[in-house]
């Protein structure tokens, strides 16, 4: 593998009307109805290679403003977007031994990160914690076979990955665990 790292940059700016959201006077939150418009902007940045023949990194970084643009029944203009977060970022380290008596070893880590969001457009000063997890992976190749385990939140981070107002919140996932082997063919 060549030592090559490649490097993307992406601005944008995104107008949106007639947009379905969740009906605030429905408490079964089942109906639908549009508001008039949603501006998202933002710039994504992205590197993503090899550093040398066996160490390999992806990179991301994520802003991004997603707020209404014309007040409604639903929120008012500068409103944030729910369940959008200003930043995302991540970044995963991967290195692969392949000389020595641990050739075939590969070793990864990692972590995401996302800033607040909000669960609904009525309760703008009630955000949804933003959080940071950590992974980490261990892999074997012998020939064309490949063993492998991945360790996901690693620290066992209590996180929310969404919620509707302030009444329900939706953790995401403990401590996790995942075997696999995967043959080449």
């Amino acid at each position: 593998m060549r030592n090559k790292l490649n490097v993307s940059i992406a601005l944008y700016t995104i107008d949106k009307t007639n947009i379905l959201v969740n009906d605030p006077s429905d408490t079964n939150n089942i109906r639908l109805i549009p508001i008039n418009g949603v501006n998202s902007k933002g710039a994504e940045f992205t590197i993503q290679g090899n550093i040398t023949s066996d160490f390999s990194v992806i990179a991301n970084l994520a802003l991004n403003k997603a707020v209404v643009t014309k007040t409604s029944s639903i929120g008012k203009e500068g409103d944030r977007l729910p369940f959008a977060p200003n930043t995302i970022s991540s970044l995963w380290l991967n290195y692969k031994f392949s000389k020595g008596v641990i050739k075939g070893l590969g070793i990864g880590a990692g972590m995401y990160y996302r800033s607040n969001t909000i669960g609904l457009f009525s309760l703008q000063d009630y955000p949804i914690p933003g959080y940071t997890t950590i992974d980490a992976a261990l892999s074997y190749k012998i020939k064309k076979v490949t063993l492998g385990v991945n360790i996901n939140n690693l620290t066992n981070a209590l996180y929310f990955v969404g919620g509707v107002g302030d009444a329900f919140m939706y953790s995401g996932a403990p401590r996790n665990f995942r075997a696999s082997i995967a043959v080449a063919f």
